[in-house]
């Protein structure tokens, strides 16, 4: 699955404030979004925040990362190293798919060591 992660925003709409977010995918450049969101009627767009999601929606399963160098990683270490986000990064750091463990008690990430939450026991 092509990895998604959540781009947050404040804006005005008809000189309001606002704030919200999008789905945004990796292979996606910014200003796509920005375009989008001007075409709904909002203005003054600055992105604040990039966050990978932790539940995949609808179900609520828990998502874990795979890398360009076949690692994974637990949404924490996904979200607290930015490099993530960078097509540039390196092999270890940049997200290339993201998945659901369904049944793999035996998945680990490779950043922390910490279990990656399977959904089903």
């Amino acid at each position: 699955m092509i990895p998604h992660y959540e781009l947050h925003y404040v804006a005005k709409y008809g000189g309001i404030p606002a704030t919200g977010q999008v789905a945004a995918r990796v292979d996606t450049p910014d200003f796509v979004y920005q375009t989008e969101l001007e075409a709904e009627g909002l203005e003054d767009i600055k992105f604040t925040a990039r966050e990978w999601p932790r539940w995949a929606w609808p179900g609520g399963y828990p998502l874990y990362y795979m890398t360009a160098d076949g690692g994974c990683l637990c949404v924490e270490c996904a979200n607290q190293n930015q490099q993530t986000f960078d097509k540039d990064a390196e092999k270890d750091w940049q997200i290339v798919a993201m998945d659901v463990n369904y049944e793999d008690h035996d998945l680990y990430c490779d950043h922390c060591n910490e279990q990656i939450e399977a959904a089903y026991e």
